[in-house]
């Protein structure tokens, strides 16, 4: 799937009748959140079960809460069914995987915000809390729908604390990232997250990926055109 900022960059781009900003870009975040709580495998499973199930439902009842995060939750499940088949084809699975969405990560935002990615306070983007009765409901629908009992505060908080532990300070932590992968010879590597040197949006290119975001564009606006909830 695409990563974070990738997300944040198509979602913004295309819809632009947002009332709270933070909770669409958390909603752009979509059932990735759940991942992010490393000790309790039970979490892993919420996430992968939420990107496999239907949630048109889901997102009607959570729409009527917060319709801000359930817009920018649809265009995360949206941009997924048209990005996902594509990376596993070109990077597979795996580190692979992840260093090519981070990739994707910093050729966007070079290119439709004009910055360095390692010059973004990501942490900006998302609240840093969640109104209680969002989480209420939001835990009794992922009850009723999924049978998933996993707390969306939970999930939320460490996404939260990981965001600022991967991104904050940036360029030292890259550069850190790359020497210790050289001096331990490969045995510690976190070179999937981090970059070093700005890629060059070409390598997409040369993978299809700027036709298939226009196409993810264009689909889009028939959709939101004809009514989303």
């Amino acid at each position: 799937m695409p990563d974070l900022l990738t997300h944040i960059i198509f979602g913004n781009r295309m819809y632009k009748d947002i009332k709270n900003h933070k909770m669409f870009n958390l909603g752009l975040m979509g059932p990735d959140p759940f991942f992010y709580v490393v000790k309790d495998k039970n979490y892993k499973n919420a996430g992968d079960k939420l990107h496999n199930v239907k949630y048109m439902d889901f997102l009607k009842e959570l729409n009527k809460i917060s319709p801000d995060y359930a817009m920018g939750y649809f265009l995360h499940m949206f941009l997924d069914e048209q990005f996902h088949p594509k990376i596993f084809e070109v990077a597979g699975s795996g580190r692979k995987h992840k260093k090519f969405e981070v990739l994707m990560d910093a050729v966007y935002v070079r290119k439709y915000l004009n910055k360095s990615f390692k010059k973004l306070d990501i942490l900006s983007l998302f609240p840093n809390k969640l109104d209680v009765d969002f989480i209420v409901t939001y835990d009794e629908l992922l009850m009723d729908f999924y049978e998933i009992n996993s707390s969306f505060k939970v999930a939320h908080e460490n996404f939260i604390k990981v965001i600022k532990l991967l991104y904050n300070h940036y360029s030292l932590k890259s550069i850190i990232v790359y020497l210790l992968a050289l001096v331990t010879f490969g045995k510690i590597n976190y070179t999937n997250i981090y970059y070093f040197k700005e890629p060059n949006e070409s390598i997409l290119n040369k993978c299809g990926f700027d036709k298939l975001w226009e196409k993810a564009e264009k689909e889009f606006i028939k959709i939101n055109e004809r009514g989303i909830f």
